[in-house]
């Protein structure tokens, strides 16, 4: 996969992770509501003590979701913050189990929840990972109630493996739908849509930082020429290539977006004024150094730029629009500013 591609498939991916968790907030709210009467109801079971004790681990492990939840909507890198909330998880779990009578006791179910929110969340080695970790916790537990009920333990063990990876068909089927959703699937890159949600997480991350965010306006200059004279298969070649090499230039976490037929844009959070016009030219002077078919063609840019509670990504993308019909009026190939948003 190129890189262009690998950058587009991350963003996707990161926004599906935000996604899910948005849906998945409402349930995980219920299910602590039941967990919490559980906990209620286990006066009358369990000595006073051991039930102390689960019950400040079960505080301790909510306060850990109603944490990561937020960074996850402010990282770059949401599953990071899930797996190590997941790894809390399972933890807080083993404690459970081992303080409410093992496999027998209310917390083993619990086990089954967070197999199935790995089976949601993750997939290759590090779903694989997280349920060797949610078996060995129900095995520590088995061993440590001396395994008088095997029965018990195999349908355990099949019930954590079953459950995932049910959970996990179902998320493959729903990223492939997302993937097709947010990419472009000519040049790989991110589309209107993913745009869209990204222009709103960034305008709340300005307006709590104050932080600047930075917008490219970008079209091709002599493109028309090319689909013309040598049709549209080597339109479409010379489409993936220039995005490649735009892709290429910019940092890891600026964000070229196709957004019309020869129509790109790019956000760069955190982007001054004097780093757009920076990155902006050498976008167009990686274009401009592209040769074969791509030779003929340009790059007209506009930038626009705002701060903290004056950043609307719709109107810096229009202002970054007229800025970049500005580069066109004035000869092409070249780069031009809008006004700065105060």
């Amino acid at each position: 996969m190129r890189a262009d591609e690998e950058l587009g498939a991350a963003e996707a991916a990161r926004l599906r992770h935000l996604e899910n968790e948005e849906r998945i907030r409402p349930a995980l709210a219920v299910f602590g509501a039941f967990v919490v009467l559980s906990l209620v109801a286990g006066i009358f079971i369990f000595p006073l003590p051991r039930l102390a004790a689960a019950a400040a681990i079960t505080v301790m492990f909510a306060g850990s979701i109603v944490l990561t939840q937020r960074l996850v909507r402010r990282s770059p890198h949401p599953e990071r913050w899930l797996l190590t909330e997941q790894t809390i998880g399972v933890a807080a779990l083993c404690a459970v189990l081992l303080l409410t009578e093992g496999l027998h006791g209310p917390a083993a179910p619990l086990m089954a929840v967070a197999a199935a929110l790995a089976g949601a969340r993750f997939r290759g080695a590090t779903l694989a990972g997280v349920l060797a970790v949610d078996i060995g916790a129900m095995l520590t537990a088995a061993a440590i109630g001396g395994m008088s009920d095997l029965s018990t333990l195999y349908v355990w063990m099949a019930v954590l493996t079953f459950i995932p990876a049910l959970a996990h068909v179902l998320a493959n089927s729903e990223r492939t739908a997302r993937a097709e959703a947010v990419l472009d699937p000519l040049t790989g890159l991110l589309n209107r849509k993913a745009l869209e949600r990204r222009a709103e997480e960034l305008e709340g991350q300005a307006c709590l930082t104050g932080s600047p965010v930075a917008v490219i306006a970008l079209d091709l200059d002599g493109f028309k020429q090319i689909n013309d004279r040598l049709g549209h298969d080597a339109g479409d070649a010379v489409l993936r290539e220039i995005a490649y090499a735009m892709r290429k230039s910019l940092r890891g976490f600026d964000l070229l977006y196709r957004v019309g037929g020869d129509e790109f844009l790019v956000l760069l959070p955190g982007g001054e004024e004097d780093d757009a016009a920076r990155i902006a030219e050498e976008l167009r002077a990686a274009v401009e150094e592209l040769g074969g078919d791509c030779a003929d063609v340009t790059l007209s840019l506009g930038i626009a730029t705002a701060r903290g509670t004056a950043v609307d990504v719709h109107r810096l993308r229009a202002d970054a629009d007229r800025a970049m019909y500005t580069a066109k009026s004035a000869g092409r190939n070249r780069v031009a500013a809008g006004p700065i948003a105060a």
